[in-house]
């Protein structure tokens, strides 16, 4: 029988346990509780950051490759600094 932990936005937590059906696993965003799609496919020491994120947060970078929102924020980020520091050509 599986069991999901669902958050209740108070800090309390209800464990919901069903038969026959398979628990598809939510988003890691805080707030959200929609399934999950693609997992964040940023870079960091052995391996990828792997936050699951839903339709709604996901950052599509190209083909096969999705960032969570922190992740896309920071490459934008660095993308923006590197076009500074090279007089505007981006790398």
């Amino acid at each position: 029988m599986p069991c999901e932990r669902l958050p209740m936005g108070d800090g309390a937590v209800a464990i919901v346990c069903t038969r026959g059906r398979r628990v598809r696993q939510r988003c890691d965003e805080p707030g959200c509780h929609r399934p999950m799609v693609a997992l964040c496919d940023w870079p960091v020491a052995g391996g990828t950051c792997s936050r699951r994120v839903c339709v709604g947060h996901q950052r599509h970078q190209v083909r096969n490759v999705d960032y969570c929102p922190t992740h896309a924020r920071v490459g934008a980020m660095q993308l923006e600094l590197a076009s500074r520091w090279t007089g505007g050509i981006a790398p």
